[in-house]
């Protein structure tokens, strides 16, 4: 639903501004086993214009918006570009660019982004996790270093909605300060709302309250367990949703840990089949109250809390104030360590 009103927002802002479009170029050479070289939109990811390769080169001439992200290439390889008004040379023999000093720059970017994507992509085919894994944080590295390295410049467009997610509340927000000039571009849409949805439960605020049914259908507060002087871990989580099982088994332990010191886990499940969301919490021996309406990505929850992935989790201070959020894994042991183990 999101993603239809994205599309739908930016076809209307299109429309409006037809007049102020401007010629946009690109051209180059490419191998005839290509077929033919298509320029996507990376706002709304719809085609707007391909052509066939002929003797290994290609042309292509429309009308774009100022400060358009455009994608030249196909679904094997394809470079990221910015409307800017300069012509555009593209070799896909040598992955090579010519344009603008930005679009250079930019293609130095993508293309080392690219490299991991592709190394990802074989780790991946070969269940190597723990390549998988260190390869992805580098990616991420990469990433949030372009973004710090053009913050007078729309470059970072490119990144921010990928990196968004991988950033605590204080990082994410001096990235996507409003005085950047990548700021308002459509394709930071997904970054703002991330932002947003920390703002909404930042530390020191306080908790949002709700009411859901537990196991037994009844209708129970979070209030009930939030605000009575004792620390309470809400978890976000769904049955159908492995890894967020996972991290129920980490917490599961750390709960028989620390519940005699007044530790509270309370679960929030995104589950839509009320017998599955019961026969996993048995299954798995998850004796901590649980709550859920059913609703899946629905869920009043996930409006109230901005909620954006699971598996996550909040901690919710004695006095009702938010203590700490995104937590997973290892971040939530050390956080219990501190704070019962003084």
């Amino acid at each position: 639903m999101k993603r239809i009103l994205l599309i739908a927002l930016t076809m209307l802002v299109s429309i409006g501004v037809t007049a102020q479009r401007i010629k946009y170029e690109v051209k180059g050479i490419a191998p005839a086993s290509m077929g033919k070289v298509y320029l996507i939109d990376l706002v709304t990811q719809m085609p707007i214009d391909s052509t066939i390769i002929k003797n290994d080169q290609f042309t292509l001439n429309c009308m774009a918006m100022p400060d358009q992200f455009i994608s030249v290439g196909n679904t094997a390889v394809s470079f990221a570009t910015i409307v800017d008004g300069t012509p555009i040379t593209i070799d896909f023999n040598r992955a090579t660019l010519k344009g603008s000093p930005l679009n250079e720059r930019l293609h130095g970017y993508d293309l080392h982004s690219s490299l991991y994507q592709s190394a990802m992509n074989r780790a991946y085919m070969m269940q190597n996790h723990q390549r998988l894994d260190s390869l992805q944080g580098e990616w991420f590295k990469m990433m949030k270093q372009a973004v710090r390295e053009n913050p007078d410049n729309l470059i970072p467009a490119l990144f921010m909605n990928y990196i968004a997610q991988t950033c605590e509340y204080e990082e994410l927000r001096e990235l996507l300060s409003p005085d950047k000039a990548y700021y308002n571009h459509p394709l930071s849409t997904g970054a703002r709302q991330q932002l947003a949805d920390y703002e909404i439960k930042a530390p020191g605020k306080m908790f949002t309250d709700f009411t859901m049914n537990d196991t037994n259908d009844r209708p129970r507060k979070l209030s009930d367990w939030c605000g009575k002087g004792n620390y309470v871990l809400v978890v976000f989580w769904a049955s159908w949703w492995e890894s967020s099982i996972d991290e129920l088994d980490v917490i599961e332990a750390l709960y028989k840990e620390y519940r005699s010191k007044g530790f509270q886990v309370i679960g929030v499940s995104l589950d839509v089949d009320k017998d599955y969301w019961r026969y996993t919490i048995n299954e798995r021996h998850l004796r901590w109250p649980h709550l859920c309406d059913l609703l899946g990505w629905e869920s009043e929850a996930v409006k109230s809390w901005g909620i954006h992935s699971i598996p996550t989790s909040v901690l919710v201070g004695p006095d009702g104030k938010i203590a700490a959020i995104n937590l997973v894994g290892n971040k939530i042991a050390d956080l219990l360590e501190d704070i019962y183990n003084e």
